[in-house]
């Protein structure tokens, strides 16, 4: 349909990324489908419709729709990097070497860029990409997210390179220039309500069932553990599928006053719901996680994270799978400290609160 009160385009793509930041993704593909409409060779409205279908993991059609945008502005080093992300997903792993490249010869100071391509590539001398990191290293006035960035790039490096105390000195700065803060969340005193409301007794009060049928499996552990190997080994039969790391068990505690019928929050709510509330809330889930799952009657959901909530799991789905993935502590700890996390995770960007999660997590 055209543009709603014929706005411009820059004012509807500037809509439309307002509503994709909020998570309205359906709303902000409307906004940019409008401006393809006007001007079918605008580019920007090509490459964020790409980016609605990389937050969908339609990674093929994204593939088209980026693409699509290069050939209208090929000198767009953001495209380029986008398009890498979205060849990774696909496993072309050359062409997304050759995107990743592309767009650092492109903007020679595109931290994020270098980063991603130094997780792609086995770093070996000589490569240029070492040259445009330690050039960039130094740079004063490098924004926090910049220089975390290219910190942790420079750590990869150095640990392909042999260079391991320059790598982890690397690693160390760019753990710093997140600045993060850990949530309650993954303290112990939450894991300790947790577990005290999460008794025998109300362990046996349960869901009716997931009404689809369909059977849940939670890869639950430590991040870096090998909870996506393990999802990979269970996804090769053609009954399962892959969820990934799904968010929906997180959200259900989130929106917990809206299912709790007294309103408390999670998890001291976590005893009041009935066995009909209780299935409600299941089906809402497997609803979500069966959205692109076709005839698999298994589904997986790998949020490693989601071993803070076996009770709720236990109660929402008495049928279903846990596999626990465990790893050596001080290698899933340093594996965690070297990961430059996307999202959450914030208690991994300091040792000793990462320390102190494992703890918890063992506990």
């Amino acid at each position: 349909m055209p543009l709603q009160s014929k706005l411009s385009p820059v004012r509807a793509i500037r809509d439309g990324i307002a509503c994709q930041k909020a998570g309205d993704l359906a709303q902000a593909a409307r906004s940019y489908v409008g401006v393809i409409q006007e001007d079918p060779a605008n580019p920007d409205a090509w490459h964020l419709l790409g980016t609605i279908e990389v937050a969908r993991g339609n990674f093929a059609l994204a593939h088209d729709m980026i693409s699509k945008a290069l050939i209208l502005k090929p000198d767009s080093a953001i495209y380029h990097h986008n398009l890498g992300y979205v060849l990774g997903a696909m496993s072309r792993m050359d062409e997304a070497v050759a995107a990743y490249r592309k767009s650092v010869e492109l903007a020679p100071d595109y931290a994020e860029a270098m980063f991603n391509l130094a997780q792609m590539v086995r770093v070996k001398p000589g490569d240029p990409l070492i040259a445009e990191v330690h050039r960039l290293l130094p740079k004063p006035g490098l924004p926090d997210r910049d220089r975390c960035f290219i910190e942790f790039a420079a750590g990869k490096i150095h640990a392909n390179l042999g260079n391991h105390d320059r790598a982890f000195g690397h690693y160390k700065a760019g753990n710093a220039a997140r600045k993060a803060t850990p949530k309650t969340e993954t303290g112990r005193a939450y894991l300790e309500r947790i577990i005290d409301i999460c008794d025998p007794a109300l362990l046996k009060s349960q869901a009716k069932g997931p009404p689809t049928g369909r059977t849940p499996v939670f890869i639950v552990g430590m991040p870096r553990s090998g909870t996506t190997l393990a999802e990979q080994v269970l996804a090769s039969h053609p009954a399962v599928y892959g969820g990934g790391e799904l968010p929906l068990i997180e959200r259900l505690c989130a929106e917990w006053p809206r299912h709790d019928p007294g309103g408390k929050p999670y998890p001291e709510g976590l005893s009041d719901p009935s066995g009909d509330v209780l299935s409600g809330m299941a089906e809402s889930y497997l609803k979500r996680a069966s959205a692109r799952a076709g005839d698999a009657r298994i589904i997986t959901d790998k949020s490693p994270l989601n071993f803070r909530h076996l009770g709720l799991i236990a109660r929402l789905f008495p049928e279903a799978r846990i596999v626990h993935c465990r790893r050596d502590a001080l290698d899933t700890c340093l594996s965690c400290y070297f990961q430059n996390f996307a999202n959450g995770q914030d208690y991994s960007f300091d040792l000793n609160s990462l320390g102190r999660f494992y703890g918890d997590y063992r506990w």
